[in-house]
């Protein structure tokens, strides 16, 4: 039994049928949809996703990307703290909201990893090099009106996000990191 399971986990569709049954967990925990095409583990420490979606409890999409290859520096999940030599995200569509009550449409994935009844941890991210390309990031803040004219802060739509990032870092709620390249086109 050992050796099959040592055989079969190194195949792409066992890699992606216990990607499917955490996302299927997860789906049911947050009351929001995780889905996951194929999971395919390249090298030790180094995966690949493609398709993979997130839906806020609206059931409206959160984010979705065509490809994610993410190389794995170090991880401890106990300290909430990941060290990642590289990130790279290909295609994909991001949308931010923020209600009329001030809530964003993300909040329940705050609450469900951080939330109090957990021990209280600051996470840490880190990532040598994060990689972007062809993203599309839209933001909506619904206690705003719309405006017809110059940039809407407030309502922005993004297309072709491409940069890259060094040693970017999340701690204690703050974004930290050298943007080596950025270009995107804006149309709020």
């Amino acid at each position: 039994l050992f050796i099959v399971f040592s055989f079969a986990i190194r195949t792409s569709s066992f890699q992606t049928f216990l990607a499917n049954q955490i996302a299927s967990n997860l789906s049911n925990k947050l009351n929001a949809t995780v889905a996951i095409k194929n999971v395919y583990l390249v090298l030790p420490g180094e995966l690949a996703i493609e398709d993979f979606i997130l839906t806020d409890t609206n059931k409206d999409t959160l984010f979705f990307l065509d490809k994610t290859y993410i190389s794995f520096n170090n991880y401890n999940i106990p300290k909430i703290s990941i060290d990642l030599n590289s990130i790279s995200l290909e295609g994909g569509y991001i949308h931010i909201k923020r209600d009329k009550n001030a809530k964003f449409n993300y909040a329940f994935l705050k609450h469900y990893f951080f939330n109090k009844k957990r021990k209280k941890k600051n996470p840490i991210i880190k990532i040598d090099k994060l990689n972007l390309k062809n993203i599309t990031f839209k933001y909506d803040d619904y206690r705003k009106k719309k405006r017809n004219y110059g940039v809407d802060y407030f309502h922005l739509k993004t297309k072709g996000i491409n940069g890259e990032v060094e040693n970017f870092k999340y701690y204690n709620g703050l974004y930290y990191g050298d943007i080596k390249t950025l270009n995107l086109k804006e149309k709020s």
